[in-house]
């Protein structure tokens, strides 16, 4: 992506594990990508970015994702993980610990596990002032400064 588009970025997130508190990975305070072979994964369906991700980071690894579940509903793959039937890759919530008292978020050790809310163009000096713009105000809006 970034060798034939520019991009300016808007917001980065941190991937995360997201655990039940019963299993023991839920005790790390981090774990590797390659710690997760053994667990079942819940993920969205396969057309997200995620449910990408996460075949081609295990794939890294070199292994084959056990997914038991598929689901667009990110509430119902909380629920499930909640109740320790798998695990998530994905983003931290404000409803962890409130809705989903026994799900724990930990960070991976890999740099790289984190997804990002970008503007992608082709030319961002071909873009009209009006463009330019509104992709200068959204990313000033978000705190970063390009």
């Amino acid at each position: 992506l970034r060798r034939r588009f520019e991009y300016r970025s808007v917001q980065t997130y941190p991937i995360l594990l997201c655990v039940n508190t019963a299993n023991p990975l839920s005790e790390r305070k981090s774990v590797s990508f390659g710690d997760l072979k053994d667990e079942q994964f819940l993920t969205l369906g396969k057309k997200s970015l995620y449910h990408a991700a996460t075949r081609d980071k295990a794939a890294e690894y070199g292994f084959v994702p056990k997914i038991v579940f598929e689901s667009s509903d990110v509430n119902q793959l909380c629920n499930l993980v909640n109740s320790n039937k798998g695990i998530v890759v994905g983003t931290s919530s404000p409803s962890f610990g409130v809705l989903y008292p026994n799900i724990r978020t930990v960070p991976f050790d890999e740099p790289d596990m984190q997804v990002c809310i970008a503007f992608i163009f082709q030319s961002y000096s071909k873009l009209d002032a009006d463009a330019k713009a509104f992709i200068q105000f959204i990313v000033a809006s978000a705190g970063f400064s390009q």
